[in-house]
């Protein structure tokens, strides 16, 4: 859906400008519904931890007619290490500030993901399709979110 993959490379810009003005205190989680080719998102939750704020979501019901989950956080992205090391994206000596935006769709699963670096004005977005999604802790935080609110 062309309409949510805008909304997570605005949100991902308007983010970063928030993380770089440090009045972003915590990672929010809102509900996206779309009608009338208009998007409306309404704050389900924020937290500290955006893993504890996923899983408290997903003990929440959404609206009827919610699209997605729009879930903002930010924090480092380092490239990876070449020798196989897992050093922490924190601790990276190449570490740089990032807004990261993950639109996930209840309807079909698929996620969109939008990364805004701190010295790049450019949004990287990705877009999966099961086969080629995302994966880490955050992806798999996110998986079970949506699969709890699916239940």
């Amino acid at each position: 859906m062309k309409q949510l993959t805008t909304l997570a490379r605005n949100t991902a810009r308007a983010l970063a400008k928030e993380d770089q003005a440090g009045t972003l205190k915590k990672c929010r989680i809102s509900y996206v519904t779309i009608t009338d080719n208009q998007t409306t998102t309404t704050l389900a939750h924020s937290a500290g931890d955006i893993y504890k704020a996923l899983k408290e979501v997903a003990t929440l019901r959404p609206a009827t007619g919610t699209t997605a989950l729009l879930i903002e956080t930010v924090g480092w992205a380092a490239p990876q290490d070449d020798d196989d090391t897992d050093t922490p994206p924190s601790l990276h000596p190449n570490r740089q500030r990032c807004a990261l935006v993950i639109v996930a769709n209840l309807t079909n699963g698929q996620q969109i993901s939008a990364l805004k670096l701190s010295d790049n004005a450019k949004v990287m977005t990705q877009t999966s399709n099961g086969k080629d999604a995302p994966r880490g802790t955050l992806a798999d935080a996110v998986a079970a979110a949506i699969a709890k609110l699916k239940q």
